[in-house]
C-alpha cells in the first residue's frame, strides 16, 4: 500500500475509473475515491467508458462522472486510478486511450487476477468482501475525513458486493467497517430504495419471461436461464436490468450451481456463474473470465447455442469432479 499512497500523494490531476457496464462497487468506490482526492486538493477527474446507470446516479449527486469521448477528455492526467477490476479488458473502449497516457496506473481490486496488467500496479486484496471495503482502507490511510458522500457510496459499494451476508468472505472486519461507516450519516433507507426498490416494468416482464423458461439439469443441481437480444430488445428492458436474475437461481432448494447466459451485442454471450458448494472460478478462468469461488462469470465470443453447449459441458464436469471446476 506505501507505494499506492505514494503516487497518489505525489499527482496532482488523478483519473478514477471503473469497469464497463459498471456496478454498486465500481461507481460506489469510484465516487468515494473522487471525493477523497478533491478533498486532498488534487484536480481529480472522474470518468468512465460507459454512463452511469440511472439506479446509481444518486451515488453522484455534483454529477462528477463523465463519459469519455475524446484525448482531450484526459489530457494532463498524471495518475490512473482503476478500481473493482484490474484487467485492461474490463474497461471497454477506455482501455486503448487510458493506455496512450503513459502515466502510473493503480489497480484496485478484490477479485483474484486474472490477466494482471503489465506494468501496472496492482493492490488487490481478496479476503475484502468489496473494493469498496478497501477504498475505506485507502482513504483512512490517505487521511480522508469520510463525508456523507464518501460514506454512502463505499456503504453502496459494500453491500451490493456482499448479496445480502452470504458468503463466506463476509466477515467480522466487514461488519465492523460498515458499523464506522454508519456513524457518517448514511441515509440507509434511501440507499435501500435507489437499489432495490426501483425496478422498471420492462425489467419485471423480463425476468417473469426467462424465469418460466427456467431449465433445471443434472438432477436438478444446475439452474439455467437464458436472455436471447431479441426478446430483451423486444420487452424493452437494458442489459442493466438483467444483473441480479442469476442470483435468484441458488435460491432453489437443490440447486448448486445457478448459470445465467445474456447474449449481448458485438457476438459476445455474458454469462454468469453463482455456487452454493463448488468454486466456479476456475470454471470461469477457462472461458477467460474471473470472479470469485462462488461467484464469478465471463464475457464469451460466439453464439448464444454454442457458448450455451460449451459451459454447460463444463458445468456438468465440474459437477463430476467435485469441489472445484
Amino acid at each position: 500500500m506505501e507505494r499506492v499512497i505514494d503516487l497518489i500523494k505525489s499527482s496532482k490531476s488523478p483519473l478514477i475509473t471503473t469497469h464497463h457496464h459498471p456496478d454498486g462497487d465500481g461507481l460506489g468506490s469510484q465516487v468515494a475515491l473522487y471525493s477523497g482526492l478533491k478533498q486532498l486538493g488534487k484536480r481529480a477527474l472522474a470518468m468512465n467508458a460507459d454512463a452511469v446507470p440511472p439506479k446509481f446516479k444518486f451515488l453522484d449527486p455534483s454529477y462528477s462522472i463523465q463519459c469519455y469521448r475524446s484525448p482531450a477528455d484526459v489530457k494532463g492526467v498524471d495518475l490512473v486510478l482503476v478500481a473493482d477490476t484490474g484487467d485492461w479488458r474490463m474497461l471497454g473502449s477506455f482501455a486503448e486511450p487510458l493506455q496512450r497516457i503513459g502515466c502510473p496506473v493503480i489497480f484496485l481490486d478484490h477479485h483474484p487476477p486474472v490477466q494482471k496488467a503489465s506494468s501496472a500496479i496492482h493492490w488487490v486484496d481478496v479476503n475484502c468482501q468489496a473494493t469498496g471495503e478497501l477504498v475505506f482502507s485507502l482513504l483512512s490511510s490517505l487521511g480522508v475525513r469520510l463525508d456523507p458522500t464518501m460514506a454512502t457510496a463505499i456503504y453502496a459499494a459494500m453491500i451490493t458486493d456482499a448479496s445480502a451476508f452470504r458468503f463466506r468472505g463476509t466477515t467480522e472486519g466487514f461488519h465492523k467497517t460498515l458499523g464506522e461507516i454508519l456513524e457518517i450519516n448514511v441515509d440507509v433507507e434511501n440507499v435501500y430504495q435507489h437499489l432495490y426498490a426501483q425496478d422498471s416494468v420492462a425489467k419485471v416482464r423480463l425476468f417473469g419471461h426467462v424465469l418460466r423458461e427456467v431449465e433445471l439439469l443434472e438432477q436438478q443441481q444446475v439452474a439455467v436461464l437464458t436472455i436471447p437480444a431479441a426478446l430483451r430488445e423486444e420487452i424493452g428492458a437494458t442489459i442493466e436490468d438483467t444483473h441480479s436474475f442469476v442470483e435468484h437461481l441458488t435460491l432453489m432448494k437443490g440447486v448448486r450451481v445457478g448459470v445465467l447466459f445474456r447474449e449481448d451485442p458485438g457476438g459476445l454471450v455474458k454469462v454468469s456463474l453463482r455456487s452454493v458448494d463448488v468454486s466456479v472460478l476456475a470454471l470461469a478462468e477457462q472461458f477467460d473470465g474471473g470472479g470469485h469461488p462462488f461467484a464469478a462469470g465471463m464475457l464469451v465470443p460466439g453464439t448464444l447455442d454454442h457458448v450455451k453447449r460449451d459451459v454447460l459441458n463444463a458445468v456438468r464436469q465440474c459437477l463430476k469432479d467435485g469441489a472445484n471446476c
